[in-house]
């Protein structure tokens, strides 16, 4: 096992166990690859992510580790990705720029 890997594997385990969708239905978090249209399923884990006790340290996990499908913390893999590219401009996750505002700007 990669050093990598290694790493992620613990990062994992810290808080999987924790976490509120332990005994839930999977599927709920993995709808079908590229399906960013939520369905009832995908609805009830974000319900759920949000409520979890360890909802911060699974969106961290899944943005630091790359997880590009699926639902992670609550959020899409699109929704991760914007608050990626957030934490990399320094704003806070739920900071949001309006397109003509940025375009002012260069």
């Amino acid at each position: 096992m990669s050093d990598f890997a290694l790493q992620r594997t613990l990062a994992l385990m810290k808080f999987a166990d924790s976490g509120a969708c332990v005994g839930k239905p999977t599927s709920w978090w993995y709808p079908s690859v590229g399906d960013e249209s939520p369905d009832e399923g995908s609805r009830k884990a974000v319900e759920i992510c949000f409520s979890c006790p360890v909802q911060s340290e699974c969106l961290d996990y899944a943005i630091r580790y790359k997880e590009n499908y699926w639902i992670w913390g609550g959020q899409s893999s699109r929704s991760r990705l914007r608050i990626k590219r957030r934490r990399a401009n320094g704003m806070p996750d739920g900071a949001f720029v309006p397109v003509y505002d940025r375009r002012r700007r260069q």
